[in-house]
């Protein structure tokens, strides 16, 4: 491990970060497959700052380790994301992921964020120990919800309810009042934004109002933030918007939602109407600076 050495990810060859980053995953808890593309996306979707991102290297230059990362100015102060860490087989329990974490730190410090924050999953306890270990606590609790059955649409014809596709700049006037909760970071409007043409975004309407929207990635059958106005037709908007949603699929995935809160009842509540099961749950752990 003393001749592991630490640098920033600025101008580092994105296929050869790809490989690195597949090969970690590679004896994952779940199947794990993201296309080199997607990856691009994804990262751009996070605003990922290499600046702020590390890589660990063995003297040969191969990498064996990463840790991304991203930032944002808010009305509390600079909010930083761990958005995927990483050490390939073969080179765990090495204190490569402490080395990667001092260099975050190192960063954190100079831009003078106020809070750190990222995702696990609940069943990687050797990263949760691992995050607890730095001085992360658990901050909140988001679901994974997915539907392997399309909702069915019976009742949305009698409440005269329409889908229809819209721009996110259509979309940006009005999205806040229907949502529920705050999104995660990945699942932000802005993030939304940043990939624009790797998303589409539909309404339901009725009678000239919008009841709700959703907003899906295709490639990944992702629906990346959904809000649906409360009152006695909310599941069957709901349910109008699923089809919509999942018509434009482009893989064979089920339609999958992630980030949703526990505190999200309402929205819980007419996704399992839906039809939608809870496919995972995740853990936001945090650190204050």
């Amino acid at each position: 491990m003393s001749n592991i050495s630490i640098s920033n990810l600025r101008g580092y060859d994105f296929s050869s970060l790809y490989r690195t980053y597949m090969h970690a995953f590679s004896d994952y808890h779940v199947p794990y497959h993201i296309s080199e593309e997607q990856f691009g996306v994804a990262l751009q979707q996070v605003n990922y700052d290499p600046t702020l991102s590390f890589g660990a290297f063995e003297p040969s230059g191969r990498m064996v380790g990463f840790w991304f990362s991203s930032w944002k100015e808010t009305s509390n102060g600079i909010e930083g994301y761990g958005e995927g860490t990483g050490v390939i087989p073969g080179e765990r329990r090495n204190g490569v992921g402490t080395k990667l974490f001092t260099a975050v730190e190192q960063g954190i410090t100079t831009r003078r964020i106020a809070n750190y924050s990222l995702e696990v999953d609940e069943e990687n306890e050797s990263a949760i120990a691992f995050y607890a270990k730095c001085g992360f606590g658990q901050s909140a609790v988001h679901y994974v919800y997915s539907a392997e059955i399309l909702p069915s649409q019976e009742g949305a014809a009698e409440c005269a309810l329409a889908l229809r596709e819209v721009s996110l700049n259509e979309l940006s006037a009005i999205y806040r009042g229907y949502l529920e909760y705050r999104p995660c970071s990945y699942n932000s409007f802005e993030a939304m934004q940043r990939i624009g043409s790797s998303v589409r975004a539909f309404i339901v309407e009725r009678g000239g109002l919008i009841m709700g929207y959703g907003i899906i990635q295709p490639d990944r059958s992702r629906i990346s933030q959904l809000g649906i106005q409360e009152g006695n037709n909310a599941v069957l908007v709901a349910k109008k918007l699923f089809m919509g949603l999942s018509e434009c699929r482009e893989c064979e995935d089920p339609l999958n939602i992630t980030g949703v809160p526990a505190s999200a009842k309402w929205t819980i509540s007419f996704l399992r109407e839906a039809g939608f099961v809870q496919a995972g749950l995740q853990y936001e752990m945090a650190k204050v600076y």
